[in-house]
């Protein structure tokens, strides 16, 4: 009983409780599944419609799970900068 109270207090930590911080992490998310498949677009890795498609799902994701607005202000700002310099051929 002493182990199981330990484990589950344990699990009460900011980060499930702090909206904000659950944001940074679909921020964080989102962010790198669109950056992973700009890359793997760059070297080859994936078709030009599959990568616009996984950019889409990713950018879905991040409009429905992100609250803050400017946190999601940011990875649109961020990604429009990126993707114009690094993956332009996706916007």
């Amino acid at each position: 009983m002493f182990l199981f109270s330990l484990l589950s207090s344990s699990l009460i930590t900011p980060a499930f409780a702090n909206p904000s911080t659950n944001d940074v992490y679909h921020y964080g998310y989102s962010w790198g599944g669109m950056y992973r498949t700009c890359l793997t677009y760059k070297i080859g890795g994936v078709s030009k419609t599959k990568a616009k498609q996984e950019i889409a799902i990713a950018f879905k994701y991040a409009k429905k799970h992100i609250e803050d607005r400017q946190i999601f202000r940011n990875l649109k700002n961020a990604s429009a900068k990126v993707f114009s310099q690094e993956c332009k051929d996706l916007l």
